[in-house]
């Protein structure tokens, strides 16, 4: 009975050890976990409702940015304190990511139509106002 459990929670383990290899990409790689995908690349536009970014394959992505989108990045929560403390309702993503900035997408939908669900800058470029 005890190495019953014991190989079911090994599978456990293993099975859990899959998934979360699964979901890392390599810089520049989609990759695809339930309905969610991520990419890396570097930011060429930013605007209030839109982040482009162009991945490893020189492909220029376009996503839709919404007040859902959660956007992380170092300095991001001094930055939102700052904005309430001065009477603004929050921080946009341009106040928080830049073009030349590396940024890591989660999105959903297709070619045509992809909404970020997270933006993550990774380094900041240049262009980063401080």
């Amino acid at each position: 009975m005890v190495r019953k459990v014991f190989h079911s929670a090994m599978a456990a383990v293993v099975a859990m050890g899959v998934t979360l290899s699964a979901a890392q990409a390599p810089a520049g790689k989609a990759t695809a976990t339930a309905t969610a995908k991520t990419i890396v690349g570097v930011v060429t536009a930013v605007a209030g409702s839109s982040l482009t970014i162009e991945s490893s394959s020189k492909k220029p992505m376009m996503f839709s940015v919404s007040p859902s989108t959660s956007v992380l990045a170092k300095g991001a929560s001094t930055k939102t304190k700052q904005k309430k403390e001065g009477g603004a309702a929050g921080v946009s993503i341009t106040d928080i990511v830049h073009v030349g900035d590396q940024v890591q997408v989660r999105y959903t939908g297709s070619e045509t139509a992809m909404q970020a669900a997270q933006v993550r800058v990774t380094h900041q470029g240049a262009n980063a106002k401080k």
